[in-house]
């Protein structure tokens, strides 16, 4: 809900400014003094892309199958490409703001569209394989364990940790993964 901000001016006389209604706890703000709004500055803020790229809900835009389709196509023509030329045309082809960024192309593409991952359930044989590799390495890096578990990345065995802790505690995995306790049945 907007307000109508009443100001102050220079003889100390009650002004309207309507042009610029603002919410209720700027209205608080201003009616008891704890700061000083320029509000032609505030409003021009908003709309720079500065602050649209400052601000993750605005600036976050999800991967759309048309991205995916590009990134796969990209990778497997015979040319080499860097990711951040993969970034480039895929702005031309599917325009963003912001624009997808090299690294973002890339951990797209390493966690989540390649076909070398496995994407369905995981079998009883894998989280024990996925238990052995924890007992050897001891330390929860993700994608050093991803490597040794062909077929999942490294987000894929952070969440199945995540979510499974307990059964892989109870199993023998180092007490360290407890404080991801987010337990659901396996």
């Amino acid at each position: 809900m907007n307000y109508n901000v009443y100001s102050l001016d220079k003889d100390n006389s009650k002004q309207q400014d309507q042009s610029h209604p603002c919410t209720f706890d700027e209205v608080l703000d201003c009616k008891y003094g704890s700061y000083q709004v320029d509000y032609e500055q505030y409003y021009q803020q908003l709309n720079t892309l500065e602050y649209q790229f400052s601000n993750n809900q605005k600036g976050h835009q999800c991967w759309n199958k048309q991205e995916d389709k590009f990134l796969n196509s990209m990778i497997y023509q015979n040319e080499k490409y860097t990711w951040t030329q993969i970034a480039e045309s895929l702005q031309k082809v599917v325009p963003r703001q912001p624009p997808r960024t090299g690294l973002m192309c890339s951990q797209r593409w390493n966690r989540v569209v390649n076909p070398q991952f496995d994407k369905g359930k995981w079998s009883l044989k894998e989280d024990q394989r996925l238990l052995r590799i924890i007992m050897q390495t001891r330390v929860a890096k993700w994608s050093l364990i991803a490597l040794q578990m062909s077929g999942r990345s490294d987000v894929q065995v952070r969440h199945r940790i995540r979510w499974h802790c307990d059964w892989f505690v109870q199993n023998g995995a180092p007490q360290e993964y407890l404080k991801y306790k987010q337990t659901k049945e396996l």
